[in-house]
């Protein structure tokens, strides 16, 4: 009985230990599979530019709250951007979560 109860507390305090690490790794990679639909869907540039600057803003949140964490976020054009330059800012986020994630 003391065995089985002292697996349940190992159990326990494993997922208890576990929870806040997948929550931090959960975040980015929710932030790709938005990228990924911005990068998808081909209407809408202004739309698509908005959630693009929201996720952005959300990284640089996240980067502040890991100091640790030694990112570079690209510069962002000002104005009205083309489809190539919408990618561009993609992928490059998208290196920039990547980045996160191996350092974290």
């Amino acid at each position: 009985m003391h065995a089985l109860f002292r697996r349940w507390m190992l159990a326990s305090l494993c997922l208890v230990l576990t929870m806040p690490l997948y929550s931090q790794v959960e975040q980015p990679l929710e932030w790709v599979r938005e990228l990924k639909a911005i990068e998808n869907h081909k209407s809408g540039m202004e739309q698509r530019k908005a959630e693009l600057l929201r996720i952005r803003k959300r990284v640089e949140d996240w980067v502040a709250l890991h100091p640790g964490l030694t990112v570079d976020l690209p510069p962002i054009s000002e104005g009205t951007w083309t489809e190539e330059q919408l990618r561009a800012q993609v992928l490059s986020l998208q290196q920039t979560i990547g980045d996160c994630l191996e350092n974290y």
